[in-house]
């Protein structure tokens, strides 16, 4: 399978990511792990690549296997900064998780603690709201009820001949 260096291409090109794996019918996931060397491009769809770029030479983007970004973790990585065989330098990588994790559960805790609170008093506000709503409803239909009663009145006067006046 085919390796091109699909973020070269797309800057050459001012293209996004997600145009180009719109245009390439792929998911933009797909073309993301692509990019990152995770999977290689397949070599059935190298002709839908040129169709994108037609008067592009895409040789000039393939990339030789040999030159791939090493995935390993470790001292061995060539891009890592960090060297986590080291037992002191995992000892306080470790120390570091340990800190932030009980941190972010007492932080979480807290927020447990103050989510409680204000779901207990948007249910209450939220109570009262429809107590409110049923008493306006309930007005409503009396309303309209009453309405009706005052046409129904006007026209029994007019059919019987008599003649009313509306005070405003």
């Amino acid at each position: 399978m085919a390796r091109y260096d699909f973020q070269k291409l797309r800057s050459d090109h001012n293209i996004t990511q997600k145009e180009l794996a719109d245009k390439l019918k792929l998911s933009q996931g797909f073309l993301s792990s692509v990019e990152k060397w995770r999977n290689p491009f397949p070599d059935d769809r190298v002709q839908d690549l040129q169709a994108v770029f037609p008067n592009t030479d895409l040789s000039q983007y393939e990339v030789d296997e040999d030159t791939l970004p090493d995935r390993s973790i470790g001292s061995h990585n060539k891009f890592s900064q960090i060297d986590i065989n080291n037992p002191e330098v995992l000892k306080k990588l470790l120390d570091i998780v340990e800190k932030c994790t009980s941190e972010s559960d007492g932080a979480r805790n807290a927020e447990t603690s103050e989510s409680s609170e204000w779901r207990k008093r948007y249910d209450k506000v939220c109570a009262e709201l429809d107590a409110v709503r049923s008493e306006r409803d309930k007005y409503m239909k009396e309303k309209y009820e009453l309405q009706f009663e005052i046409f129904r009145l006007k026209e029994l006067l007019l059919r019987n001949g008599i003649e009313y006046e509306e005070k405003k």
